[in-house]
């Protein structure tokens, strides 16, 4: 399971040189973290290993961000900040490995991904979802928001869950 992450955090790729400048990110399964790494961290829950995360150039000046689970990657219960203020990137690969079926919260979970023009959350199970707040706040270029799947029967708040943006 992904650990959970807030605003203040500042030990990983959330960090100011890093999260600023991703410009896309990778979900992949059973992939050792590669020796071209720049940096790398265990982004699991349990500090384990079993989920990691690195960053590696993406030949503009930014990088590419991935994160690989031994076998199912879990998202935290708190799933809220998760991708904030990723104000470069353009793309998310294989996000359908991220499996949200245990997640309570996704506040401000895509809050500021300025640059990100297509999100396909189809597969994203939010049956026991209860905070939705701010979770596109300011993804003032996203043209294609799948949220096909959405189940928002047991959401509490979704205050400003759309604001700024142009779908």
């Amino acid at each position: 399971m992904l650990q959970s992450w807030n605003v203040a955090d500042k030990t990983d790729f959330h960090a100011n040189e890093y999260k600023g400048k991703i410009t896309k990110v990778k979900f992949v399964i059973n992939v050792k973290v590669p020796n071209s790494k720049i940096e790398s961290w265990d982004v699991s829950e349990a500090k384990d290993g079993s989920v990691m995360a690195w960053v590696k150039d993406d030949g503009n000046e930014g990088y590419i961000l991935t994160i690989a689970g031994k076998e199912k990657i879990f998202a935290n219960t708190n799933s809220s900040f998760l991708f904030y203020q990723f104000l470069n990137l353009k793309e998310i690969e294989e996000l359908e490995l991220l499996d949200t079926s245990k997640v309570i919260n996704m506040e401000n979970m895509f809050a500021l991904c300025e640059n990100l023009t297509t999100l396909n959350l189809n597969k994203f199970n939010t049956s026991f979802v209860t905070n939705m707040a701010r979770m596109f706040y300011y993804c003032s270029e996203i043209l294609e928001l799948d949220l096909s799947s959405f189940n928002t029967s047991e959401v509490k708040d979704m205050q400003r869950m759309f604001e700024y943006c142009k779908v």
